[in-house]
This record gives structure tokens, C-alpha cells and sequence, in this order.
């Protein structure tokens, strides 16, 4: 038996470092990304000033800092925190609420109350919320993975195997 573990492990190491890597397996994947339809919507605008934000600056309802182009306030009984909006070929993240945005209302996200002014109020503008889902490709293949630097380690037959680190 202890024969055979050897010439096992010989083999191992043979086959390791003639291909200097190892063997593994990969599954190609895609994102589908669809839009659905949530309705018509009034936009309204805001910034971190005092009027605008009640006091809390660039904080959102999320936990994270608001950022122009990709923040927007929402009424979470309609559309959750977290979730994906299209609106005119641009595409936000619902991160935070406000007093005031009730029902099918949007406030978009501006660095200053200038750019909120100019933005205005937009009313019976079409909503998206957009979902990426994955699908995988079932036609899988291998492929030999080189490793930058191998290692050994001894075990109890007294033979050295390769340590391969595979985080990536």
C-alpha cells in the first residue's frame, strides 16, 4: 500500500511539473440584462445642501456617499434600496429615500444646488428597473493554469509533492 501511495505521488509530481500548473475546470458565463417596466415617473432634483438634504449632506438612507450620475432617491415601498434604474439612457442606483419622494417620484442627485435648479422637474418620464441575471454556458472546457511559483511540503512517504496556491 505505502508503495502505491508513492508511485501515486510520483506520478503527481511528474505530471505537475511537466505541464507546471494544474488542471481545471471553467464554465464560460454571460449577463443577461433586461429592463422592466415600472411606469411613468415625476424627477425631481437635490444636493447635499442644508435646504435639500435636511442635514445630511451626501449621506444616503443606503450607507453610502452620494455620487452625481449615479445616485438617486426613491420610495422604497416602489422600488427597493440597491436596485438598478434606467431612466433616458442613463442608469442610477436607488441608494437613497427622502421626505417628500412618495408614490411614483424620483429625486435625482446633483454636487451642487445650481445643478438641482437646472435640472428642473420632469414629469410622465418612463422608469426602468434593470435585472442582470447570469447564464451559463453548459458547453464547458479545461484548461492548464500556470502558476507563477510552486512550492513543496514534505508528507509521511518521505516524497515531495507541489503546493499549488489557486486563489486568484
Amino acid at each position: 500500500m505505502k508503495s502505491l501511495r508513492k508511485n501515486l505521488l510520483l506520478v503527481l509530481l511528474t505530471l505537475s511539473v511537466l505541464f507546471g500548473g494544474t488542471l481545471i475546470h471553467t464554465q464560460k458565463t454571460e449577463a443577461k440584462t433586461t429592463k422592466v417596466y415600472l411606469g411613468k415617473y415625476t424627477l425631481t432634483a437635490y444636493c447635499p445642501c442644508r435646504s435639500c438634504s435636511g442635514g445630511h449632506g451626501s449621506n444616503t438612507a443606503s450607507g453610502k456617499k452620494a455620487k452625481q450620475g449615479r445616485t438617486i432617491a426613491v420610495d422604497t415601498r416602489k422600488i427597493k434600496l440597491g436596485t438598478k434604474i434606467h431612466i433616458n439612457g442613463h442608469t442610477y442606483t436607488a441608494e437613497d429615500v427622502g421626505g417628500a419622494i412618495k408614490g411614483n417620484r424620483i429625486d435625482v442627485y446633483f454636487t451642487s444646488h445650481k445643478k438641482a435648479l437646472q435640472f428642473g422637474k420632469k414629469k410622465n418620464v418612463k422608469v426602468y428597473k434593470v435585472t442582470t441575471k447570469a447564464s451559463y454556458n453548459s458547453d464547458s472546457s479545461s484548461k492548464i493554469v500556470e502558476e507563477d511559483s510552486i512550492t513543496t511540503t514534505s508528507i509521511d512517504t518521505d516524497v515531495d509533492i507541489p503546493k499549488f496556491n489557486l486563489s486568484y
